[in-house]
């Protein structure tokens, strides 16, 4: 999952066309508008979907294996939340 996000992150710093030796200060002023590529907002839904999935998947392989349940209450607390 880790990798995923990582990744993520990766791939907006090169797109972003920033020159990410600038100082800091240079960019925290914010010449302009950010500049986004389109190709972010549905990397970010695919690494979300991802995460869901994979969340998902150890939930459901948790049942067939038998384990017992480490702590009831908070399982309760949780499905509430």
């Amino acid at each position: 999952m880790l990798p995923a996000i990582l990744f993520l992150v990766a791939l907006s710093a090169l797109i972003s066309g920033r020159d990410l030796a600038m100082h800091y200060q240079e960019l925290a002023g914010g010449v302009g508008a950010p500049m986004n590529h389109p190709l972010i907002p549905w990397a970010q839904r695919a690494v979300s979907l991802f995460l869901l999935l994979v969340s998902g998947e150890r939930i459901l392989d948790h049942f067939p294996q038998r384990k017992p349940m480490p702590s009831a209450a908070l399982a309760w607390v949780f499905g509430a939340f």
